[in-house]
């Protein structure tokens, strides 16, 4: 399972431009879940970038998955 600051992602999809999204959670962390924009560098190094923290899984996951939404307008 890979991990990103201490978070274990649950979820990440990647999209035909190289670049996704990713779902994270840190059960200790102040802010439990995570969903951040992320790309493989040229190494193939998955980097994550731009998160977005907050305590309601349900909130987040549904910021992982609605196009438009979140995370989405950096892509």
């Amino acid at each position: 399972m890979d991990k990103n600051q201490g978070y274990s992602i649950l979820k990440a999809v990647m999209l035909e431009n190289g670049r996704g999204f990713a779902l994270g959670e840190h059960p200790t962390a102040p802010s439990r879940y995570v969903t951040w924009a992320c790309y493989d560098d040229k190494d193939g190094q998955r980097q994550y970038e731009w998160g977005h923290y907050g305590n309601d899984r349900a909130a987040m996951e549904q910021e992982f998955c609605r196009p438009g939404a979140g995370l989405s307008a950096y892509l």
